[in-house]
């Protein structure tokens, strides 16, 4: 995680999508908890999407497996976004990691 946060590319600015803020500085330097990446949970279905998806991210560069694949799993489980390219690249990856 370390090595990947020194070769982050730094993103000008603040990010005008609400969940991508503490899911930014919980990779870019450890600031924000996991917990807060999931404030807005009660937000659209694409937020939580994204939250649960970007959770499970953190997790496997972290090399915690279980928490990893509970996130994305969760991510596909919970979204309607069937249709969406990040939908369909998050399918992916749980397959290639054996998650489903």
């Amino acid at each position: 995680v370390d090595a990947a946060r020194r070769a982050m590319l730094v993103v000008p600015g603040t990010d005008r999508r609400p969940v991508m803020r503490p899911i930014l500085r919980m990779f870019a330097d450890g600031e924000a908890a996991p917990v807060e990446a999931l404030a807005t949970t009660s937000a659209s279905s694409t937020a939580r999407f994204y939250s649960a998806l970007y959770l499970g991210l953190y997790y496997e560069a972290c090399g915690q497996a279980g928490a990893s694949r509970d996130w994305i799993v969760r991510a596909l489980a919970e979204s309607d976004l069937q249709g969406d390219y990040m939908y369909a690249l998050t399918r992916v990856h749980a397959r290639r990691r054996g998650f489903y």
